[in-house]
């Protein structure tokens, strides 16, 4: 990627931290208190590049999570183990290891489809119906991974056969950075209409002048490989612990 996209996505992740770009790959564990991620009922550790971990926790563990952090090896962030130390009985849903990846007018690859592909609207009716069924057919963690709404975000759809196969839309982060989700209707994975609508939505966001933004889990290899086809670049890696309770 250019130089100005990997200012834009260190300067977002430095906001959401409360900390300098030059803190976001410290050579050992760092701990911040919630700032960007204040909403956040959890902890949200990250990893750039080779670095050791950065992470950001609700301000009664900081003290804890700092004296935890300092002994933290680089990679240390794939070992779920010790967030969930660190947050001992209030530890709730894991969520990661996952991969940040980005793309910008350097990297992005066009991907075809011989498929109708065409922007959704909040105001049809017939658009809100044929995202349900897409939705309908989903799992819940499939949607809730890779679902997006028409209220809130800009979306794309491929239709075959005159139904909604496969969407793409993002939510902007920060007036920068464009957030892709994307789902497939089960009958029709394996078929590349992921590749070719994700393409769609990462090219609009750039007429935009935002970064493209992909997270997957590292364990979803297929993932990984469509966007990496597209060009996206690894950039770094996060996990996320949920608190199921605030009794300590």
């Amino acid at each position: 990627m250019d130089e100005a996209s990997v200012q834009s996505v260190n300067s977002y992740w430095a906001t959401m931290f409360d900390c300098r770009v030059d803190e976001l790959r410290p050579t050992h564990g760092r701990a911040f208190p919630h700032a960007g991620l204040s909403g956040y009922d959890g902890v949200y550790a990250m990893m750039f590049d080779d670095a050791a971990p950065i992470v950001s926790v609700p301000p009664d563990l900081l003290a804890r999570a700092e004296d935890v952090a300092r002994v933290w090896p680089t990679r240390s962030i794939r070992n779920t183990t010790q967030l969930t130390d660190l947050l001992a009985g209030r530890a709730g849903q894991v969520i990661g290891p996952a991969a940040l990846l980005y793309a910008d007018a350097a990297t992005l690859r066009p991907a075809s489809s011989a498929h109708t592909v065409r922007r959704l609207s909040g105001d049809a009716d017939a658009d809100h119906r044929h995202l349900r069924v897409l939705r309908d057919s989903c799992s819940a963690i499939e949607w809730e991974t890779g679902g997006s709404d028409l209220d809130h975000d800009v979306l794309f759809g491929i239709f075959v056969e005159s139904s909604l196969a496969a969407v793409a839309g993002y939510e902007v982060w920060g007036d920068c950075i464009a957030h892709i989700a994307v789902v497939t209707q089960p009958a029709w994975r394996g078929r590349s209409l992921g590749s070719a609508i994700v393409a769609v939505a990462a090219k609009h966001a750039l007429t935009q002048r935002l970064v493209p933004q992909y997270r997957t889990l590292e364990s979803n290899v297929a993932s990984q490989r469509l966007a990496r086809r597209l060009g996206f670049v690894p950039f770094a890696t996060s996990l996320a612990v949920r608190l199921h309770t605030r009794d300590v």
